[in-house]
């Protein structure tokens, strides 16, 4: 039998990893899940590419963590279009979720792995 030492990094990129179920003020279950690169990189096309718009951007910055609502997947958009649709589709009460979600399960949990590395 081995023992294996996982180190915090591991456990919080393991964390990280995982689903992350909210639910939103009209009792939809919304799933948020970490981006792959690449649609990290489509979403960025589909928020403004070069043209970025920081405003726009802080505003649907949660929908690229959304990978499902009430069970059925949703691709991470890649084309303005998709990106509006979705924000749409949750509406206040998923919007406001998914970005408490985001922010109590990812960002703090990149803020724990670098406030660790300068330890």
């Amino acid at each position: 039998m081995t023992n294996v030492t996982i180190t915090p990094s591991q456990q919080i990129i393991k964390a990280a990893a995982k689903d992350v179920v909210v639910d939103d003020a009209l009792g939809r279950k919304i799933t948020l899940r970490k981006p792959s690169p690449l649609a990290n990189l489509d979403f960025a096309k589909a928020a403004g590419g070069s043209e970025l718009n920081m405003l726009y951007l802080a505003e649907v910055a949660h929908l690229k963590f959304v990978s499902a609502i009430d069970g059925e997947p949703v691709p991470t958009p890649a084309f303005e279009a998709q990106l509006r649709a979705l924000y749409q589709r949750l509406g206040e009460e998923g919007n406001e979720a998914a970005q408490r979600g985001v922010a109590a399960s990812f960002i703090n949990v990149a803020t724990s792995e670098s406030e660790l590395k300068n330890s």
